[in-house]
């Protein structure tokens, strides 16, 4: 699934992974878009999740706060992140 900052899909391991589109300044709205991508995809299922964030180019504190919420992480079971210092 793809919305306006990222791809959102379930791998083959059944990892939900999401991969930030390159140079994306994300919002609070795009943090809640990818939130609800990943609760379509997840579905009933409780899954690990893989981020990577590598060529995002910045992301607000209030989309981070977000996605530490307790609705941003229901149904994840372990997170992962990617993410390179430039």
């Amino acid at each position: 699934m793809r919305t306006r900052t990222a791809l959102v899909y379930k791998d083959e391991h059944g990892i939900a992974r999401v991969t930030i589109l390159p140079d994306v300044d994300e919002t609070l709205a795009d943090a809640q878009e990818n939130e609800r991508a990943l609760t379509t995809v997840r579905g009933n299922s409780h899954l690990p999740m893989l981020v990577d964030m590598r060529s995002m180019k910045s992301q607000t504190r209030e989309s981070r706060q977000h996605y530490g919420s307790p609705a941003a992480t229901r149904g994840i079971t372990a997170v992962a992140l990617l993410v390179e210092s430039r």
